[in-house]
């Protein structure tokens, strides 16, 4: 599993914890981030997680051919990182999170274009406030989750 824009690392080490034997490369641009992300190996005790310090998608060249990838964070870079995926990736799974139609919809001609096909589901959460003595419930950002599937 590649994870492309690791950030603190939450999918990496959750993926990780559900499955030891899985090797799972973290990839960071940020330093400060990948500190996080080491911090967060040693607390939750999941060795399998590698963490590479460099930016996408010049990064991807270097690692080994990936059967399911999660790309968070991308944004703007986001065609050149499907791009570098479809090439290592005969077949597989990728996975990108997305706050903005703009990401949205280029992730979804980027996927496309690659041979992907794609799914796309829209989540979001709600949280109570008291607005004029009465309770609603506030929305927050919601996100698009992008599939992408190849066979």
């Amino acid at each position: 599993l590649w994870d492309v824009g690791a950030g603190c690392g939450s999918v990496s080490i959750e993926a990780a914890r559900l499955s030891p034997g899985l090797v799972v490369y973290a990839v960071e641009k940020e330093e400060a981030q990948a500190s996080h992300i080491r911090a967060n190996i040693r607390r939750f005790g999941v060795p399998n997680i590698l963490v590479l310090i460099d930016k996408a998608p010049q990064a991807l060249m270097t690692l080994p051919q990936p059967e399911r990838v999660f790309i968070g964070g991308g944004g703007k870079e986001n065609a050149g990182i499907i791009d570098a995926v479809s090439q290592r990736m005969e077949e597989g799974i990728i996975v990108i999170n997305a706050v903005t139609l703009e990401t949205l919809g280029d992730a979804i001609s980027s996927l496309e274009g690659a041979g992907f096909t794609v799914e796309v589901c829209q989540i979001g959460i709600s949280r109570p406030r008291s607005l004029a003595g009465r309770k609603h419930l506030l929305p927050l950002t919601q996100v698009f989750i992008i599939k992408g599937e190849r066979m």
